[in-house]
């Protein structure tokens, strides 16, 4: 992969030094990130209902959660909290089915 990746980084320093993307559409623009072309269709509609809403779909609220713990996780030395902290990521995966 990072043969892949550094030959990406090559051609895309070099179209930038021949110019190549200089005249971009959108060029200088922010992007936009309210793209959901890879929402399925029928969910589309109560996505956006809780992104207005500022909400966040259940999936992605139990990831950010489970994230936490796992940076909890990293910094403390403590065994049982350890243990502790990997049963409640065990149970958010299982209840989510992650």
């Amino acid at each position: 992969m990072l043969n892949f990746e550094k030959a990406a980084e090559q051609k895309i320093a070099q179209a930038i030094e021949q110019g190549e993307l200089n005249n971009l559409q959108g060029k200088g623009l922010p992007l936009n990130l309210d793209d959901d072309v890879h929402v399925p269709k029928e969910l589309r509609m109560g996505f956006r209902i809780l992104k207005n809403a500022g909400v966040s779909p259940t999936e992605v609220q139990v990831l950010r959660e489970i994230n936490t713990l796992k940076s909890k996780l990293k910094q403390t030395e403590d065994k049982n909290y350890k243990q502790l902290l990997v049963n409640q990521i065990a149970l958010l995966k299982t209840q989510q089915q992650l």
